[in-house]
């Protein structure tokens, strides 16, 4: 009870935390993309429940988009956008409690309260309750995860579902009803993004460790681990990583069951109830209406379920079937819950592969704006090193040696493994998406519990209190990072590194998505003369900003790239790298060069606001 308690004070304290911060925050260029698909996709849902119509190839093609990156935005899964348009169409819409952009970011909030929740559970099931409290307080503060929960998009989302993933797996390795609820949240992951896919391969890959650890001598774990390393990168070299990783899988699964197989085995015949055949069989049959690929997923998660009952005894033979399972419930939940699949099942391939090969973005690292590969493979530590407050850092590290000197233990090792899959991709210098640590945000939660650990383990022989107080004052240098952060949390830089004006001197990039261009509202309201204005990387906002009164109704926007300046009687530029041109473009076409305001952070410029002057106006 005293958990349960724990817990849900960590809920309400992280989504009301959230929910104040982002009242601040400016829209990312990518909510405004979900919160249209959003939209649509609630819509949809409510046809749904009135309309056969809704199922059809052409109306779903129509919410969902037929083609990859077009208007559905169907190269993410449609969970998180499901919420967005649900919590709009809830509580602004009809209730009308808050403004859009809010309602919006309710979803996000309420799953980083739920990653909160996670750690505190996965942390005290691994060593103590006050290891947990700290894990998740350190894991609240957290500037870069704290900042992106404001946002109404799939970072945060993911990496929660990540981390539940983790502790059901934990739970399920002693009691197998947790193979239900591993099932449902690995499903809810691959629902999310694609970094849910790494789950099933990660999770399947530790149990393999773990054996491997249990059955093998050390001399005889480093040759074959060793093995297994150099194979793959060798395969990855000389053909792709996608093979690279298909080897890895047949290998693991190959060896999974080599060391894990009983020395006997034995056989019972299931009891079947025949209601629950005749239920079933309708509901597939129901089912198969819409289409056949539900009968078919659906038979492959019976089929090994029936293969539960005939399992030997054995421990890690049952946690094998018990993996098969639940990552069986997760590909039924992908293929039932995402209509695109529907009628294009082979989406799933289409999806995949576009983000094998993204678009590379710019994104300034050290000094240098990456946009092609190959990429440093400083990028990754250098935005760890300058993003995570030092305080909390160093005794992470700590925890992180503790964690390898008891790789042995499954529990460590777990966590070892949770962290080196959340991350290794982006050491890769083909990569793509490399851009920030929002696509490994994953890893945050461990580094906290590392860190919990260790302030524990260094103060152990001391009074329970000592320890209370370090992780308190840790608490508070990342409270005091989050707090000095807001509202601009990707320009904010921490201590280690001298700062914001010290990420800025270092050449760490100041920002992307366009979302500062909300702190040009005051000027804007002030000058009622301003109506057309060059929005630059943040012209798609303006409607939605305007919806919640966050920018005059009179502003508009002028265009892009010259044509929009040109028209415009003021232009904002977002400080990046690889945007200086259009300092340059607004010089020439306005004729002068001084901004008429510019928004910083703690001393770093993030947005300029040039004016037309009155003998330039057309």
């Amino acid at each position: 009870m005293t958990n349960r308690l724990i817990a849900f004070l960590f809920f309400c304290a992280a989504t009301m935390a959230v929910m104040f911060a982002q009242t601040e925050q400016g829209l990312a260029r990518d909510e405004i993309v979900y919160v249209r698909a959003g939209e649509n996709y609630a819509s949809w849902l409510t046809n749904a429940t009135s309309s056969w119509e809704a199922f059809s190839k052409q109306r779903i093609e129509a919410t969902f988009g037929k083609k990859l990156a077009d208007a559905g935005n169907n190269e993410h899964p449609p969970l998180i956008k499901y919420g967005i348009g649900v919590s709009i169409a809830l509580f602004h819409d009809a209730l009308r409690i808050c403004g859009k952009t809010t309602a919006a970011r309710i979803p996000a909030a309420l799953l980083f309260a739920l990653l909160i929740v996670a750690v505190f559970f996965l942390a005290a099931n691994l060593w103590q309750v006050r290891v947990g409290v700290g894990a998740a307080a350190l894991t609240l503060v957290m500037p870069r995860l704290f900042f992106h929960a404001g946002f109404a998009c799939f970072d945060v989302a993911v990496a929660s579902f990540w981390i539940l993933s983790v502790f059901f797996y934990w739970k399920m390795r002693e009691d197998a009803r947790f193979a239900l609820l591993l099932g449902l949240s690995v499903g809810a992951a691959l629902l999310t993004k694609h970094n849910g896919l790494i789950l099933p391969p990660m999770l399947l890959g530790h149990h393999c460790l773990t054996l491997m650890l249990v059955s093998l001598s050390r001399k005889r774990f480093f040759i074959v681990s060793s093995v297994c390393v150099v194979g793959f990168l060798l395969v990855a070299k000389i053909t792709s990583l996608p093979i690279a990783a298909l080897c890895a899988l047949v290998v693991t699964i190959g060896l999974t069951v080599w060391l894990g197989r009983p020395r006997r085995w034995s056989f019972s015949i299931p009891r079947w109830n025949p209601k629950m055949i005749l239920v079933g069989g309708l509901c597939l049959g129901l089912l198969s209406l819409i289409s056949p690929l539900f009968f078919i997923a659906a038979a492959f998660a019976s089929l090994l379920w029936i293969t539960v009952s005939f399992v030997s005894n054995n421990k890690h033979t049952n946690l094998l079937v018990l993996l098969g399972l639940a990552f069986a419930i997760s590909t039924v939940m992908l293929f039932l819950f995402w209509p695109k699949l529907w009628h294009q099942p082979q989406h799933v391939a289409d999806w995949i592969s576009f983000h094998l090969k993204h678009v590379h973005y710019n994104f300034e690292v050290l000094g240098e704006n990456l946009n092609h590969p190959p990429f440093s493979k400083l990028v990754t530590p250098a935005i760890l090193w300058s993003t995570v407050p030092i305080a909390l850092l160093l005794p992470a590290v700590f925890g992180l040696l503790v964690f390898v000197s008891r790789l042995s233990s499954p529990g460590y090792s777990l966590l070892l493994v949770s962290l080196f899959c959340s991350m290794v991709l982006f050491f890769f210098p083909n990569t793509p998406v490399f851009a920030s640590d929002k696509h490994w945000l994953a890893a945050l939660p461990v580094f906290a519990m590392a860190a919990s650990l260790a302030l524990c383990e260094v103060t152990k022989l001391v009074h329970w209190g000592v320890q209370a107080a370090l992780v308190f004052l840790t608490f508070l240098a990342g409270a005091a990072e989050v707090w000095q952060a807001r509202p601009l949390g990707l320009s904010h830089y921490m201590a280690q590194v001298g700062g914001p004006i010290g990420g800025a001197t270092m050449g760490m990039n100041r920002q992307y998505w366009g979302y500062s261009a909300l702190h040009a509202a005051p000027f804007l309201f002030q000058h009622p003369e301003i109506t057309k204005v060059y929005g630059h990387d943040a012209d798609m906002a303006f409607p939605l900003y305007a919806i919640d009164n966050r920018f005059p109704a009179r502003v508009r926007h002028s265009g892009r790239e010259k044509v929009g300046i040109a028209k415009s009687d003021a232009a904002l530029v977002v400080h990046e790298k690889h945007f200086n041109r259009h300092d340059y473009l607004i010089w020439q076409d306005y004729g002068t060069f001084a901004p008429s305001e510019v928004i910083t952070h703690l001393g770093v410029p993030v947005l300029s606001i040039y004016v037309r002057p009155n003998e330039k106006r057309r």
